[in-house]
C-alpha cells in the first residue's frame, strides 16, 4: 500500500484566481459582461419569483471628468458608482460592469413596487455619493437608468438587455439622471 499526499493548496488558489479574473471586472469588482450573461440566463431559467427587473445604467458626466481631470478621477467615479450598484447583491441581485461607464443588473422579487422601491433607494444612495476633484471641487455621482420588467417585457436575456439598453438611452437623451 502506497499513499501519496500532495499539497494542492497552491493549485486550488491559482484556479480560483483564474476564475475570478475570468468573471470579474478589475476596476469595479463587479461581474463582467460575459459572467453576467451566463449567470442571468441561469437565473432566468430557474426563476421562482413572480417578477424581475433588468436595469441598465450609464454614468452621467464620466467623459467630462476624464477629459477635465484625467482618467484617474474617472476611475474613482466608476468605483464609487460600483459600490452603490453592488448593494443590489444583498438583495440577491446580479450586477455587472458592461464596459466603460455602463452597468447592468438583474434582480427579482415579489412585486414591481418592491423592486421600484429598491431601485429608487439605489438612486438616492448614488446621489449622496460625492467624489473629490482637484481644486477643492466635488461632484455628485449620477447615472441614467433604463429598466424593463420580466416577464411583462420579456423573459429572454437578449430581449431584456436590448430593451433595457434602448430604454436607458431614451432616458439619457431626454433627461439625464
Amino acid at each position: 500500500l502506497i499513499v501519496v499526499v500532495m499539497d494542492v493548496t497552491d493549485k486550488i488558489k491559482e484556479k480560483l484566481k483564474l476564475e475570478y479574473e475570468r468573471d470579474f471586472d478589475e476596476l469595479s469588482r463587479l461581474l463582467n459582461k460575459q459572467a453576467f450573461a451566463r449567470e442571468t440566463k441561469k437565473r432566468l431559467s430557474l426563476e421562482t419569483k413572480p417578477v424581475g427587473v433588468m436595469i441598465m445604467w450609464d454614468l452621467d458626466n464620466l467623459k467630462y471628468i476624464n477629459d477635465t481631470y484625467g482618467h484617474e478621477y474617472g476611475d474613482i467615479y466608476i468605483r464609487e458608482a460600483s459600490k452603490v450598484f453592488a448593494y443590489l447583491e444583498q438583495h440577491n441581485g446580479l450586477v455587472a460592469r458592461r464596459s466603460g461607464d455602463e452597468f447592468f443588473a438583474y434582480v427579482s422579487g415579489e412585486s414591481e413596487e418592491e423592486l421600484r422601491d429598491l431601485i429608487h433607494g439605489i438612486h438616492e444612495m448614488l446621489g449622496d455619493v460625492m467624489i473629490k476633484l482637484p481644486g477643492d471641487k466635488e461632484m455628485k455621482v449620477r447615472a441614467s437608468a433604463g429598466l424593463v420588467w420580466c416577464p411583462k417585457d420579456g423573459s429572454e436575456y437578449d430581449d431584456l438587455i436590448k430593451k433595457a439598453d434602448f430604454t436607458m438611452y431614451d432616458v439619457k437623451r431626454s433627461n439625464k439622471g
